[in-house]
């Protein structure tokens, strides 16, 4: 396979492209060409220039301004050029998503960068969908420096109880997070109590006041004693 650049005036759009491509998918291909640039080249049949996949990056690109763009080109006839329109489209859209995992990686794009998330081809009723059914609470340590000594803490970053839960237990609210490293956990409702009951009492025990540094403790005496 060989690529080429060429004038994207010289290409020949599929006239009849039995793919279709609405506003919305064109922004989302804009986005990403903005973002990345061409990071896929078109398929050109070689004896009309005609675009058989890549119609939608065409026109983005023509939206765009853009006047060059690498393509593949295919020695194929007519035939095969429709087939290969159709299967490499059909074969794509038969793939599915783990939406569990699509989730995860949303909330982490989010959390490291600025994220919009119209520009991954979703809208935020949808992210929050996918995050209502598969999201988890995520726990951030070390994402924030420590107050300065002469503001006073949150209320809750002093150690103070949430409220009751229904069982009659109090949930314990979050521990201050260290200035320094960033860990990320991912807590779902089943697994976020019992984390900061765990962490309190840790804490405790080796004199630790943030969460970082108490599981950075943890993971190093647990390491120790597995070498022992």
């Amino acid at each position: 396979m060989q690529t080429a650049t060429v004038q994207i005036d010289s290409l020949v759009p599929d006239p009849e492209n039995p793919r279709t491509h609405d506003e919305r998918n064109l922004q989302a291909i804009k986005a990403s060409l903005q973002e990345h640039g061409q990071v896929e080249p078109l398929l050109v049949q070689k004896s009309t220039n005609m675009v058989i996949a890549g119609n939608g990056r065409m026109q983005a690109m023509k939206l765009l301004g853009w006047s060059e763009c690498h393509v593949v080109i295919v020695d194929v006839d007519d035939i095969q050029a429709r087939k290969l329109s159709i299967q490499l489209n059909r074969s794509g859209e038969l793939a599915g998503w783990d939406e569990a995992t699509l989730t995860k990686h949303l909330q982490d794009l989010g959390e490291l960068a600025a994220f919009d998330v119209e520009a991954m081809g979703f809208d935020s009723s949808e992210l929050e969908q996918l995050v209502a059914a598969y999201g988890e609470e995520t726990i951030a340590l070390g994402m924030e420096p420590p107050p300065p000594s002469n503001v006073p803490k949150p209320p809750n970053a002093q150690g103070g109880e949430k409220p009751a839960l229904g069982d009659g237990t109090t949930a314990p609210a979050p521990m201050p997070t260290s200035g320094v490293r960033m860990v990320q956990l991912f807590l779902n409702d089943e697994t976020i109590d019992p984390f900061h009951l765990a962490v309190r009492k840790l804490a405790k025990q080796w004199n630790t006041d943030n969460v970082t540094d108490t599981v950075q403790q943890a993971v190093l005496r647990a390491a120790e004693n597995l070498e022992e």
